[in-house]
């Protein structure tokens, strides 16, 4: 035979989580009106929500007086449960919400120097954008790589030699021909090109010495070892803007002085060095949508660095 008092305890309402949290907040600050505001609710729910759980639980929690809500024995001996499932609801949306932005969220962060990104990436985030609206890119602008196998980008675009990282796979998108440029008011009464000894005295800026692709460094300090070095900047710009102002004679990317009709190629096209560009990301667990950038990228960047070199190439200075 079914025990009635047994089916009637299980046929009682469960109490809600919310309810539990009002009563909480009730047992802390005194009174509904107090509780409200904490909670953000009006004064008549979290009476209701009171109301409901005392009714779900079948017991009284709190006495009603003219000074407030005095707490019962029964309500004291709960409060500590109640704050326990306030805590646990607390943990269940935390990582509920953190579940949710790792699924929801696609975010690629991406580093090259700027002249990289204005030549070549902003394009190349610009119509990946329009295919995948949902991606969201970060950039990071600097000279100096940063740690992707530590998290601190998804992929780079990198000037230089190829890494031996065993976690990092690198993409070679072509080469980027530099050459000694100049001003024109510096080479009036110069012939061109120029012998290499023609470089010697002569004033000169160069990178700083963390700054710019190694092969560069290397080969213009050589090229410059008997010239005066009058300045040496941390950034491509500053490199540009000194060359552009007659300060000197300085190494700079064909595909950028091409462009500047001021700017003077100073040596034949053998004295130059080509310098391999590569877009560099982690060999393993790629998401899906990284991917697929990845794989847009390596196609749409090799064909511009071939478009890029092709007209360097046609250049007549």
């Amino acid at each position: 035979m079914k025990d009635e008092r047994s089916s009637g305890l299980n046929n009682m309402p469960r109490p809600s989580p919310d309810d539990i949290v009002a009563f909480l907040a009730v047992m802390q600050t005194g009174s509904t009106r107090a509780a409200a505001d904490v909670l953000g609710l009006s004064q008549p729910t979290v009476s209701r929500r009171i109301d409901a759980l005392e009714h779900a639980l079948g017991l009284t929690l709190f006495e009603r007086s003219p000074r407030g809500f005095d707490p019962t024995s029964v309500a004291r001996k709960l409060s500590g449960e109640a704050a326990q499932v306030k805590r646990a609801l607390e943990m269940f949306d935390s990582t509920a919400t953190q579940i949710r932005k790792s699924v929801t969220s696609k975010v690629i962060r991406v580093t090259s120097t700027v002249e990289v990104f204005e030549r070549i990436l902003s394009p190349l985030l610009s119509r990946y954008g329009e295919t995948a609206p949902e991606v969201v890119f970060e950039t990071v602008l600097t000279n100096q790589p940063l740690d992707l196998v530590a998290g601190e980008a998804d992929i780079a675009f990198r000037h230089g030699d190829k890494g031996n990282e065993a976690d990092l796979t690198y993409h070679h998108l072509g080469d980027v021909s530099w050459a000694i440029y100049s001003s024109q008011d510096r080479l009036k009464d110069v012939s061109l090109p120029m012998d290499l000894n023609d470089l010697h005295d002569k004033d000169c800026v160069l990178f700083e010495h963390s700054v710019g692709p190694q092969l560069v460094r290397a080969w213009a300090e050589d090229l410059f070892a008997k010239s005066r070095i009058v300045l040496r900047c941390d950034t491509l710009q500053g490199v540009l803007s000194a060359v552009c102002n007659g300060v000197g004679f300085a190494p700079l990317p064909c595909s950028v002085a091409r462009g500047i009709p001021e700017l003077v190629k100073c040596l034949a096209p053998d004295n130059g060095v080509a310098v391999p560009f590569w877009i560099v990301y982690p060999t393993r667990g790629n998401p899906r949508y990284l991917v697929e950038f990845i794989e847009m990228a390596q196609n749409k960047a090799t064909a511009v660095m071939n478009m890029l070199e092709t007209e360097t190439g046609n250049q007549s200075h």
